[in-house]
This record gives structure tokens, sequence and C-alpha cells, in this order.
């Protein structure tokens, strides 16, 4: 990932160095002084990479972009944040003939930045130095506004092992296996399928393979959808053979679960089925998708549970990840523009201004991150660590250690998902030594959020998933 897109950047430098010449520096109020680590501007708690240097030209180029830590941008401890910052970060990156003045790690700004430029730079807030031992108590709902920043802070061991506890405590088993309704689609058969998973009833769709044979063996290529609308039996013609799509997906078992609270459409001679229990956006959409698979693998003749693949993208790409890194029967996932960091800097500023002032959210990370993390502790719903569990939940930037190989695609210019979430997810396996062929990342210039925007994506795909559904 680093090398293409570095590439890109190399090409775009000259363009970049007659901008210097022009660039006015951005000159900003004083603000608080948050401990930061210089470069870091992403706030991801590791060394300066390519990231950093994107967050810096979004910020200088796009009005809408904030930064809450404009300390760690001021790369050249010049008192501003210019052009020259991101440049002398790509240089301390790639050329590595460019120092970068303190702190390196967390702490305070060792120089006063110039007074011609309004003072301070400051640091509202920077998670990575952000020790959450002072919000545990509060008692009032003012208080807990002020704690918003250290409910972000970047989790600890402690809190990571809590997660992980508590998925290993989680009851997923399946229970009441039904199949509600049958037909076929493009003239392979599927079934409507339901069973009980923590005591709620639950639906989905198995589309069984060409020519099956209850004697045979055939892989299961699981397909988690987007939205918040619940999920229709039309989902199965991207899978067809028809219509240009790869003919080897006719070769395996294709399972579409709805997830709790959520309808199931285009049920024969029923319509729609609602799938019980209160939706619970990622976190535990991944249960309800495990236990399908344990479903289907304990009642369908010829389901492998040595080839189980999972794809899916947006609200899917979210519980992809995680599927990847909480259910080891996973062995490929193909994640497009899901959200991997629930607990980014980047959402911090915006969840604040939320909270003091109203308004929806502007994208459905932050929605999420809102709705089931920071309104239910600023409403004193959950308790400050309980918010945070919340959160960390539906990180799998948490996890890679345990993530299952992956194909991953997203568009750079993603406004419902940024593309951060897959740059973190490059970054982190990255420093786990975890690359090609096993963790691919394609990112796409003038992708959004939609496949069709990805040139080629397609084509990748079916290039991973084929050769193994043969």
């Amino acid at each position: 990932m680093a090398e293409r897109i570095t590439s890109r950047m190399t090409r775009s430098l000259p363009l970049i160095l007659v901008v210097v010449l022009l660039w006015t520096p951005v000159l900003v109020t004083p603000s608080q002084a948050a401990d930061f680590t210089r470069g870091d501007v992403t706030a991801s708690g590791g060394d300066p990479d390519i990231s950093d240097a994107i967050a810096i030209l979004n910020f200088l180029f796009q009005a809408s972009f904030a930064m809450s830590c404009l300390d760690a941008a001021d790369v050249d401890d010049s008192g501003s944040v210019d052009i020259v910052d991101p440049l002398s970060l790509l240089f301390y990156r790639f050329l590595g003939n460019v120092l970068i003045p303190g702190p390196n790690s967390c702490g305070a700004d060792p120089t006063v930045d110039s007074v011609d430029f309004n003072g301070e730079l400051g640091c509202h807030s920077f998670p990575p130095c952000t020790t959450p031992t002072t919000c545990h108590n509060e008692t009032d709902e003012e208080q807990r506004l002020q704690c918003l920043s250290e409910l972000f802070a970047t989790p600890t061991d402690e809190e990571i092992q809590m997660v992980l506890d508590d998925w290993s405590s989680r009851d997923t088993a399946s229970h009441d296996w039904q199949v509600e309704a049958a037909s076929q689609f493009s003239g392979l058969r599927f079934e409507v399928v339901s069973h009980r998973v923590a005591g709620s009833r639950h639906y989905g769709v198995v589309r069984y393979p060409a020519r099956y044979n209850a004697q045979g063996s055939y892989p299961v290529l699981v397909e988690n959808h987007g939205g918040n609308n619940g999920v229709g039996v039309n989902i199965l013609g991207r899978y067809s053979g028809l219509n240009g799509s790869a003919t080897c997906y006719q070769n395996c078992f294709i399972v579409v679960p709805s997830y709790r609270g959520e309808e199931l459409r285009g049920v024969p001679g029923q319509g729609v089925l609602l799938s019980e229990g209160e939706p619970d956006t990622i976190d535990l959409d991944v249960d309800d998708v495990m236990s399908l698979i344990s479903a289907v693998l304990e009642n369908i003749p010829g389901a492998d549970e040595d080839r189980i693949i999972a794809s899916g993208g947006s609200r899917g790409g979210g519980v992809t990840y995680l599927l990847a890194a909480r259910d080891p029967r996973v062995s490929t996932a193909i994640v497009l523009f899901g959200a991997s960091d629930h607990l980014h800097s980047s959402i911090l500023q915006d969840a604040e201004s939320i909270a003091a002032n109203g308004g929806p959210a502007r994208n459905p990370v932050l929605n999420t991150s809102y709705v089931y993390g920071v309104e239910p502790y600023l409403d004193g719903e959950l308790t400050f660590q309980e918010a945070r569990l919340a959160l960390i939940r539906r990180s799998v930037v948490y996890f890679l250690e345990r993530v299952a190989p992956l194909q991953v695609h997203h568009g750079e210019r993603d406004s419902a998902v940024d593309v951060l979430h897959g740059q973190a997810v490059a970054d982190g396996l990255a420093r786990l030594g975890r690359g090609s062929p096993d963790y691919e990342f394609y990112f796409y210039a003038q992708g959004t959020h939609n496949p069709a925007s990805m040139s080629g994506f397609q084509s990748r795909v079916d290039s991973r998933l084929c050769p193994l559904l043969e």
C-alpha cells in the first residue's frame, strides 16, 4: 500500500512545490495545550506516515476538514501549519533527510509559537496521550461532556482484554433451525431459514451451489449487507454468474444474514420477515452472523467449515472486519469501505459539536459512535468504562493480530466512511509484518462510497476468490 500511494504522491510533488510559493500559512487562535506527538496528525499512536501527510493536505485544501491538534500538524515547528509540513513529513518518511522536532513521544510543545502566527497553535485533544483515569466518577452531564476527549483515548491492554473476555463469554450457538420458504433465483435453489440466537429468532438466506450433491463439499461465502434498511433476497443477483458476474460463485453456498431488528424482504409466499431483537450496529451484528454460520454448518450437508469466506461493504464491511477477527472459521475476507476505528480522533471533534449544539451526524461512522457510545454516556445510561468498551468492540484496529487474510477496497473520496479507516488497517497490519499476498489493500483516487466508482475492484475480488471456490 505504502509503495502505491507513495508513487502517486511523488508524481504530485512538482505541483505541490509550486503551491508552496503561493500558499499562505493557516493562522489560528490559541487553544488548549494537550500533550501530543509531533507528526502523528491522525493521532494513530504510531510513527508518522503517509496518512499524516494526507491529513495535513486535506486540512490545508478542504475548508470542511477539521483538526483537533494543530501542534501535531506543525511538523517543522515553525509556528504555522503550511505546505512545508506535509513535505517535511514525506521527506522524513521516505528520504530520511529531515528530522522532526520534538516532542517525538507524548509531551508538551517545547517551543513557543511565533506571535506572528497568533500565538500558540494549540492541541485541543490528542487521545494517544490521554490516560483515561479522571473521568470514571463524573456525576453530571457537564462533567461528562468535559470527559469526551478521554472517552476517545487509545484503549489500554486491560480494556482490550475486557472486550476479548466479553466476546468469548457470548452465546452465539444456533438453536431451533427451520426452513421458512424455498424457491429459485437465476436457476439456483435458495432457502429462507431461521434459527434462534441468544433467545431471538433470526432470519437469513442460503443459496445452494449449482449441481449440489449432499455428499459433496462446498465453500461457504457469507455476504454481510450494508445500510440500516434490512436486506432482500435479490442480493443473490450479484453472485448469479449472469450479467457479467463470474461463474465461480455458482460453485459455493451463498449465506446472507439479516441483522437483529431488521427486515428480510422478498420471502416467497410471505413477503417480509422481521428478525427479533433490538438493532445493535456492527457489534451484535457479528454475533448474528456467527450464529447463522454455525446453523448452516450444522444443518446443511456439504457446507465446508474449512472454506468459509466473508464479504461485506459499508456497515457490512465493519461487520466483516470484526467477523474476520472474532471467528477463526473465516479463512478469507473481502471488505469494501468498512469502518475500522470508532475511537478515531477525527470523530471526537464532531461528537463534541453534536453534544454541544445538536444536529445530525454527518456520516454513519460518527452516527454509530454517537448512538452507541457518546450519547448514552452523556445521558448517564452508560458509565465511562461501558461507553469506551462499546466503541472498542466496534473497532477492529485494536484486534488486528487476530484478523484473517483480507482484501480491502476503499475510495479516497468516500464521504460516508473516510479512507482513513482502510489506511488504519493497512498501517496496523504492516506494523505486524503482514502484507501481500494474504493482506491486500486497494485505494482508489476517484473512489466514493460506491463500488462502481472503484475501477477494477470486481476483477480483483474475483481473482482472489475464484481459485478458492473451484
